[in-house]
Formats: structure tokens, sequence, C-alpha cells
């Protein structure tokens, strides 16, 4: 099956900031426990895999079916209210996948510069958004796969037992707790609130089964996740639907590029993220 919704230039990227990962000596030491399976949760795995019948499945409606529009507002209140709940050992969680997520990016911006050198105009990367959709991917992930990804996202192992195994419902949990701490120190600091959301689009071609426990593992990333299925014999018309439906949805514009799709593609992986910040001088009043 080839990619789709993924640029070649950011496919190349992640390979290479694996690659570095894999040969590169670690200067730090992390308290990967945070993120990693422990013995009880694997115990309760192991448990509920043994004799577990195949999970449920479903095909994503499609992408011209109506949509209830995103509620931004209760959005941003919902991480508020995410923060508000995090304990200690969450927050140590969120700070670690947060250094994860940026250590990851500045592996990121390094090849762009070797690579491609200084590209004039403005180069924008969310290191939390590229972190957020290889964790998801993660979470639906066997074997190789989940090798690879576990590596470019920053946490070794050291064999193939489960505690050595990243928990990617612990790093999406994380990854939400980020930004409810980001926005809800956005509107400790300034009556001018800081707005952060993130929506997630799968989509696939018609027919494609998804599985249920991995779009609701989703839900722990963001409570917007949108499959929808549609078809990709031509690319072109395939982005300005996507576009079309997006808009729709959220009121954003955006810029949805297939680029390294082919006439083959059946799944779309696009993360969403609405920032808007604060100058110095609303921080400053």
């Amino acid at each position: 099956m080839a990619p789709a919704g993924v640029s070649l230039r950011a496919t190349i990227l992640c390979l290479l900031a694996w690659a570095g990962l894999a040969a590169g000596d670690r200067v730090y030491i992390h308290p990967f426990h945070l993120v990693i399976h422990n013995e009880s949760t694997c115990e309760q795995l192991a448990k509920a895999n043994a004799g577990k019948p195949k999970d449920p499945t479903f095909i994503p409606a499609p992408i011209q079916a109506k949509t209830s529009p995103v509620d931004e507002k209760a959005l941003q209140d919902q991480l508020v209210l995410v923060a508000a709940k995090l304990d200690t050992e969450d927050k140590l969680r969120a700070a670690m996948v947060g250094m994860l997520a940026n250590f990851l990016g500045f592996r990121i911006y390094g090849m762009h510069s070797e690579l491609w050198g200084v590209v004039h105009g403005a180069t924008v990367l969310s290191p939390t958004a590229v972190f957020g959709t290889l964790a998801s991917l993660y979470l639906g992930a066997l074997d190789h796969t989940a090798d690879r990804l576990q590596a470019i996202l920053g946490v070794p192992w050291k064999d193939k037992n489960c505690t050595s195994r990243l928990d990617a419902h612990k790093v999406l949990s994380a990854l939400q707790a980020v930004q409810g701490l980001l926005v809800a120190q956005g509107r400790a600091d300034s009556q001018a609130q800081l707005l952060l959301s993130t929506v997630v689009g799968v989509f696939t071609a018609p027919g494609l089964h998804l599985k249920q426990p991995f779009v609701q593992g989703l839900a722990l990333y963001t409570p917007v996740v949108l499959p929808r299925s549609l078809d990709f014999t031509e690319l072109d018309v395939a982005a300005e639907k996507i576009d079309r439906f997006m808009q729709a949805v959220t009121g954003w514009k955006t810029g949805c590029s297939l680029m390294g799709a082919s006439v083959d593609s059946t799944l779309a992986f696009n993360t969403y993220v609405h920032f808007q910040g604060l100058t110095f001088e609303q921080r400053r009043d």
C-alpha cells in the first residue's frame, strides 16, 4: 500500500532522524518508565489478549456525509479541564513527552537545513503535531513497523519484552496534557487567550475497514477524530474534497497536499493544528 498524506520531504526527514537516533550517543538519561508499559499493564494486556476475539472494525462514512461543526471553545475548555486534573506523575510525563517532541523537531530542522539549505520564506513545523502523528501511527503498528516508529520517537528498547515497549496511550494522553497546560497557562497570564486546537482526519479509500480501538485511542490525543472515506484515484480531486470537508467542519483555511501518494493509496492520516499565540505586548499587559 502506498502511503498517502505524507510528503516525500517529511518521509526522508523522519527516516534520517531515526537513523541519527539509532547511531548517536545519548547524553541525557530520560525517565523512560513514564512512557513504556510496566509489568502490571503487561500482565493486564496478556490476560486481555488471551482468547480475545478480533478487534471490531467499521467502514468510515463518506466524506460528503453531514458532519457537525467543531466547537472550538468547547475544545479549549476541555483542554483546561484536562490540565486541572493532572497529578504529579502526569505532569512529569507531559514534560518528558514535550522534550522528546522538541528533540525530534530539532533533528528534523537540522536535517532540513542539511538537505535543502536555507529556504526563503517561513517554514512552519509543529514538533508536537509531528510527534503526535507518529505516536498515533504507532498505536496501530505491529512488529518491525512499531520498532521503527518507537526509534523515531526517541524511546529505545532493550529487547522484545512488553516492558520495553512504548505505551502509545500514555504518550497520546501526555500530548493532550501538554496542549492543556499551554492553554491553561495562556489563560492565566493574559486576558487575550492563547488558542490551540488539534483535529485528526483519517481518510480512507471506500470499503476500507478501520479498527475501532485504534480510532478510539486517538481520542486520547484529541477529542475530534474524523474518519471519512473517499476515492483516491484522482489525487487532486481527493485533496480538494478533503480541503472542503475540513473547512466546512472547522472553519479553518487548510491546504491538503497528497504529495507522495498514488492512485493505489488507501489511507491519508492528517493532523490539523489551529494555533494563535500571544504577542509580547499582550503578555506584558
